[in-house]
């Protein structure tokens, strides 16, 4: 009977039991801190379309009497859309931006508050008393950033659609009688 190549040459292969490890939980809890955060980024994404429809479509009704002033001088729909359109997208690049930038000042201040005492918890949990290591939570994903923005973009294009059809399609002869 002949044994195994990894015996012969004189290995012994072991294998990991992580049944009851540390690594194990907090794998676990990773899965299920994602899971929450899936949730609760759909959660806002949902708030964001309402937030936005309500604020542009705000605009475009407050505007109806500007948009019936255009369509008697001469402005077709495709022009008067457009105008919504553009101001929509500047709409979103600014609430995106904003949104980009509380979002990195947040990070790092809690990453400044919550750092130092993890980098010391982890310096004297693994014996290692070099300065030069240190903890950081902050880390940047410019994928999922990216894919962040386009849903912004999108959410504020999606929230100007109905208000925008409504507007246009009504008679301005009664949108100027109804100042």
């Amino acid at each position: 009977m002949m044994a195994p190549a990894s015996q012969a040459a004189g290995y012994i292969q072991h294998t990991a039991h992580l049944t009851f490890s540390n690594s194990s939980a907090i794998d676990d809890i990773q899965r299920q801190v994602r899971a929450w955060l899936s949730y609760a980024m759909l959660v806002v994404a949902i708030l964001a379309v309402a937030i936005m429809w309500i604020t542009v479509g705000r605009t475009i009704v407050d505007g109806r009497h500007e948009t019936a002033v255009f369509r008697a001088i001469g402005f077709k729909r495709v022009d008067i859309a457009s105008v919504y359109i553009v101001y929509t997208i500047l709409l979103s690049l600014l609430v995106t931006t904003c949104a980009f930038g509380l979002g990195i000042i947040g990070a790092h201040l809690l990453d400044g508050q919550l750092s130092p005492g993890l980098t010391a918890q982890a310096q004297y949990g693994f014996n290692e008393l070099s300065s030069a290591k240190r903890i950081s939570l902050v880390g940047y994903d410019w994928h999922q950033l990216g894919l962040i923005a386009i849903i912004c973009l999108a959410t504020g294009l999606l929230s100007v659609v109905l208000p925008l059809i409504r507007n246009v399609r009504r008679s301005p002869i009664r949108d100027m009688r109804e100042e």
